[in-house]
């Protein structure tokens, strides 16, 4: 544990995170069939893969949500960029997963046909999206965190929000904050 988070963790917390599980691996089912259903029929030369695709997806989508949530249980965020990094990345496989839930109940059960064409379109674009999206998602939180030390500092704990100062290129000179934002 951190030095930051030097509480043990409680019984409720034990059991939250195993319910927390349960409900992710409820949740890694439907978003598994639901990829499988949108999956290549051949993958670099092999055929009959669909299941292995659903399976990776679900994994990368769920496999992200979890990863995070275990960070943010033994790690606290070191500035409120990476704070709400950490809940984007967290959040966003959940919603993710959450409408793989009810979009898998429409291709089971063949209504997407009587479906309105938005959401033929959503579904035809936007569940094939869904690995790239996780990725995407994953290579902003690296960059992020490749980001020069100071960058998306918002100023030590305890003190309030100080807006950056800019040098004027011609003068030298830094421009302080308007009154209305000077303490």
């Amino acid at each position: 544990m951190s030095e930051e988070n030097s509480n043990p963790i409680s019984c409720v917390e034990i059991i939250s995170f195993g319910v927390f599980i349960l409900g992710t691996l409820v949740l890694f089912a439907k978003t598994s069939d639901l990829m499988t259903n949108f999956a290549p029929s051949e993958f670099m030369g092999y055929v009959q893969v669909e299941g292995i695709y659903g399976l990776a997806v679900a994994l990368m989508v769920e496999g992200l949500m979890v990863a995070m949530k275990i960070k943010m249980m033994f790690q606290r965020s070191k500035n409120i960029i990476e704070w709400a990094w950490d809940t984007v990345l967290t959040f966003v496989p959940f919603v993710v997963s959450a409408l793989a839930q009810s979009i898998d109940s429409m291709v089971i059960k063949e209504t997407l046909d009587s479906q309105p064409s938005e959401i033929q379109l959503f579904v035809t674009w936007g569940v094939p999206a869904i690995p790239a999206f996780i990725i995407f998602l994953i290579l902003v939180r690296g960059v992020i965190d490749s980001a020069p030390p100071g960058l998306f500092d918002t100023g030590k704990s305890g003190k309030s929000f100080s807006w950056p100062k800019f040098k004027n290129p011609f003068t030298g000179k830094s421009k302080k904050a308007p009154p209305s934002q000077q303490k």
